[in-house]
């Protein structure tokens, strides 16, 4: 008897499969990033940095070599829960870059896409931009810089009596209530130097050596 009903559920599960609907959406094609805008980041060929901190310490990061690779991204997608998931495919160019500490405590990532946030893959392929995202530790700081190729930094910062210029800013959203010398709380960034330095929230601040 209960290999009758195994059986009949069996039965039952192919005629509804049978039921679904070949998946025929587009796919769009191959978007590659703007030559143009990865020779802009330069910052990516760099290899280790030394930082310097107000309180005379030192520390070297190691920044990897660069991952250029495609992979396969979904538009408009219909979801059901016996027919699975129909999507519009696209193939997309990405660029990665990591930074980390010797004990990988402090881990800074990098990545330059092709901008699927402010655009569809239905667009020409030329009027799509890239983006770049910035993040510290996956997401305790992290932020982005749209139309990469066309954005120029205009920020200024002085760390520890160190001027860097065209850099750009980034901060903790929910910063510390406790000046804790181990929570970073700002980072400042330039295409051409990387990560040229960052602050704690006791005040401790690390720039470029």
């Amino acid at each position: 008897m209960a290999f009758r009903y195994v059986f009949l559920s069996l039965i039952l599960s192919i005629c509804l499969a049978g039921c679904c609907e070949p998946c025929e959406k587009p796919d769009w094609g191959t978007f590659s990033l703007t030559p143009g805008t990865l020779a802009k980041a330069t910052f990516s060929g760099l290899s280790s940095r030394t930082y310097v901190s107000s309180q005379g310490q030192e520390r070297t990061f190691t920044q990897y070599e660069p991952v250029q690779a495609y992979e396969t991204g979904s538009y408009n997608c219909d979801f059901s829960g016996r027919c699975a998931v129909c999507c519009e495919t696209y193939t997309t160019e990405y660029f990665y870059v990591q930074m980390t500490d010797p004990d990988n405590q402090n881990i800074f990532e990098f990545s330059i896409q092709k901008d699927f946030f402010n655009h569809t893959p239905k667009e020409a392929p030329d009027s799509i931009g890239e983006i770049l995202f910035l993040a510290y530790n996956t997401d305790r700081i992290s932020g982005s810089i749209q139309n990469l190729l066309n954005t120029t930094l205009t920020e200024t910062v002085t760390l520890d009596g160190k001027s860097f210029q065209q850099v750009r800013k980034f901060s903790v959203v929910n910063p510390p209530i406790l000046p804790d010398p181990n929570e970073m709380t700002d980072l400042f960034f330039s295409l051409t130097e990387g990560i040229v330095g960052f602050i704690y929230a006791d005040g401790t601040e690390w720039r470029l050596k």
